[in-house]
This record gives structure tokens, C-alpha cells and sequence, in this order.
């Protein structure tokens, strides 16, 4: 039995030889208790004393209660900031992501490309810029880790009506693909890595388009079906593109995303387009999209023209951190890299 405050004051103050012997049996049988009592016994121990120490212990208490409160409610205030501050950088992520799956898709109409205004000339990315960087980057970087597959010399069929979307890749990023050059212009030869999508059958278009390019396969008397083949489509899309008819190019690109939104070609060229029409809002997500494509063939060219649309676009941060990351690749375009400023 522990010892009250009463107990140590009677025992203090009474003469009563009984009740002090019956406050010493309570502590009988405990060894920490009978020192106390002892010491508590002593003339030199008052019992203002003893009041003062209890003040002193619900000081201690009080302070105790304050502090284990203030504790609770700072780790609650840091727990609730990291649990926000943690879900707003997931939302931005999320946010961001989903943009970038929406980047190939179209995101103005192919009747509003008439509207574009070019930049002015000084200021544009010429084909033949392209080309020139192009040979020049034969000799500085050699052809290797190409991949070897076996061509698949059936067409590859571009719609031009409607037909199942070809969905965006999420294999792991090849280091080359195939390349082959058209109008002297650097595409991904896609007839390696593609197979023909599958098609639905179309009601009677009537007549026979004029473009030459077309195709018209019968399947039955009263159903047609009128398509495109890729590289044929392409070739001539890089005709218009290196003739700098942007515009027309573009158009065309665009064709080609609403059927393979993860197209390397059609990414970094209708990109391009963009720039030079003055829509760097659009050609910023193009360029962008290209990380997540499956091949990597055109990851340097990809980083100088978007250093160059965020030096157009004036965000300083985003072009600060691209020339870095181009410098410290030490790649083609590393030596322009440095002699551009902001």
C-alpha cells in the first residue's frame, strides 16, 4: 500500500503512538516505501515541503500533458501535409501522364491547319537543316545495335476510313530500329516491326478516288474497302515535307496518328511542322510524346528541338534542364548545345 499525503503529515504531526505504528504497517512489506517515510520523518524535512513538491509535480504533470499535446498535434499537422503534399505531386504525375497518352491523338482539327501562320523564315527548322544534320551525324555517330528481323515485304495498309485503332506500344525501348531515308530524310522502315491491323469492311464509297495512291481491294459486290499503304503514304507525306510545305505535311501526319498514335515518323516530323506553323504548345507534347515511343533513333533530335521550342515558348527552367542533360550526353548536338543561350 503506498503512502497518501495525509499519512506522511499525520505521521509528521501526530503524538498518537498507534496511529503512527498503523501507518508504518502499511508500508511493512515495501522496502522503497519504509525509506521514504523515514525520510520524511526527519526534523529537517517540513511540510511546506511537501506542498511545495506537489506543486512542483503538477507543474511537471501539467507541463507534460502540454508538451505530449503539442507533440501529437505537430506530428499530425507534418503527417497531414506529407499525406497532401504526396497526393497533389500523384495527382500532377497522374495528370501529366494521362496528357502525354493524349499527345498523339489529334488535338485540333485537320481542317484548322489552314490557319496556322508560319514563323518567319529566320526562324524556322528547314528540311534541309534536317538533312544536313543528318549526314553530318553519319559520321559522328556510327550505325550499330541495329536490330535484326526479318522484313515484312506485305504492305502495310493506311486506312482511309475507319478502322480498328492501333493501341500505343508499351514494350521496352529498343536502342535502333530499321531506318531507311526518304527524300534524304531519316524514317523508322516500320515494314520490319509492323503487321497489317485489322480491317472492317466499309459500305460502298462510290466512284474511284483520283489520288493515284489509292487502292480499292472488292470484297464482295455491293462492299469495298479503300485504303493507303504506309510507306507509299509516308514517301509522299516526306515529299511535301522536304519542299517546307508544312502545312500540307502536317495534314498528312496527322492521317497517320489517328491509325498509330505512337508513329516515331509522324511524332517528330508533324512536331517539326508545328514548330514551324507557331504552334509550340502542340509541338512541345509531339517531341515529348517521343520518350515514350518504342524506338530511340531519334532521342538527340527529340532534345535539340525541344531546347529549341522552350527557348521559343521562353520557359527558361525546362531549357536550362535540357541543354544540361544534352551537354552531359556529350551526343551530336552536345557542341550546339553549349553555344546556345537563352
Amino acid at each position: 500500500m503506498s503512502l497518501t499525503k495525509k499519512d506522511i503529515i499525520d505521521y509528521k504531526t501526530t503524538q498518537d503512538a498507534s496511529l503512527k505504528h498503523e501507518i508504518e504497517m502499511k508500508v511493512i512489506d515495501d522496502v522503497f516505501e519504509r525509506d521514504a517515510l523515514e525520510g520524511w520523518s526527519s526534523p529537517e524535512v517540513g511540510v511546506n515541503q511537501l506542498k511545495k513538491l506537489k506543486r512542483q509535480n503538477k507543474w511537471r504533470a501539467r507541463n507534460k500533458i502540454i508538451l505530449s499535446s503539442a507533440t501529437v498535434i505537430i506530428f499530425s499537422v507534418i503527417l497531414i501535409f506529407i499525406f497532401f503534399g504526396n497526393r497533389k505531386s500523384i495527382e500532377e504525375k497522374s495528370s501529366v501522364k494521362k496528357n502525354v497518352n493524349k499527345i498523339a491523338q489529334s488535338t485540333f482539327s485537320k481542317d484548322s491547319i489552314t490557319s496556322f501562320k508560319e514563323l518567319p523564315e529566320k526562324l524556322q527548322i528547314k528540311s534541309s537543316k534536317i538533312i544536313s544534320d543528318f549526314e553530318e551525324k553519319k559520321e559522328f555517330i556510327p550505325t550499330k545495335n541495329t536490330e535484326e528481323k526479318e522484313m515484312n515485304f506485305e504492305p502495310i495498309r493506311l486506312p482511309l476510313k475507319e478502322i480498328e485503332k492501333i493501341k500505343n506500344s508499351n514494350l521496352k525501348r529498343e536502342n535502333i530500329a530499321k531506318e531507311t531515308f526518304l527524300h534524304d530524310l531519316k524514317v523508322i522502315d516500320y515494314r520490319f516491326y509492323r503487321s497489317r491491323p485489322n480491317e472492317r469492311v466499309q459500305n460502298e464509297l462510290g466512284g474511284t478516288p483520283a489520288d493515284k495512291e489509292a487502292i480499292k481491294t472488292e470484297y464482295s459486290q455491293n462492299q469495298t474497302s479503300i485504303e493507303y499503304t504506309y510507306y507509299s503514304y509516308l514517301d509522299k507525306t516526306m515529299n511535301y515535307f522536304k519542299k517546307n510545305k508544312f502545312k500540307e505535311a502536317l495534314n498528312r501526319f496527322e492521317v497517320i496518328l489517328e491509325t498509330y498514335p505512337d508513329d516515331v515518323n509522324a511524332l517528330f516530323y508533324s512536331g517539326i511542322c508545328l514548330y514551324n506553323l507557331n504552334r509550340f504548345d502542340i509541338c512541345e507534347k509531339r517531341l515529348i510524346q517521343l520518350q515514350n515511343s518504342r524506338f530511340t533513333n531519334f532521342d538527340q533530335e527529340q532534345q535539340w528541338y525541344l531546347l529549341l521550342t522552350y527557348k521559343l515558348m521562353g520557359k527558361k527552367t525546362l531549357f536550362d534542364q535540357m541543354k544540361d542533360q544534352i551537354i552531359k550526353e556529350n551526343g551530336f548536338y552536345s557542341k550546339s548545345a553549349k553555344g546556345i543561350d537563352f
